[in-house]
């Protein structure tokens, strides 16, 4: 009587091996049944990827917001000196328009 014996790829060259072999007999590649150290660090490197790309977009988004609040102030400080101008506030409309210069992110 023939005992069947259970078979499984081999990592490397994918010839049928024993199961729970730890040797490939056609290429001599070492198998392994658990985490190898080229997983874990395959692993590493998407976490690190991951974690960079949120820290990008976390840095990205903080300068969006600062250049949207500073337009903003621009425009609020453009309309003041506007009213100003329009009462005859020619001097401290000038004031905030230099004033608004500073504020200018290009």
């Amino acid at each position: 009587m023939t005992e069947f014996v259970e078979r499984h790829p081999c990592t490397s060259c994918a010839e049928p091996i024993k199961q729970g072999a730890t040797q490939c007999p056609h290429c001599g590649t070492r198998q392994s049944g658990g985490w190898t150290g080229a997983r874990a660090l395959q692993i590493a490197g998407a976490l690190v990827t991951v974690l960079s790309l949120l820290f990008a977009l976390q840095q990205v988004h903080g300068a969006w917001w600062i250049y949207h609040n500073t337009e903003q102030a621009i425009r609020d400080q453009v309309a003041s000196a506007r009213a100003l101008l329009a009462s005859g506030s020619h001097e401290k409309a000038w004031e905030i328009l230099e004033e608004t210069q500073t504020l200018d992110p290009r």
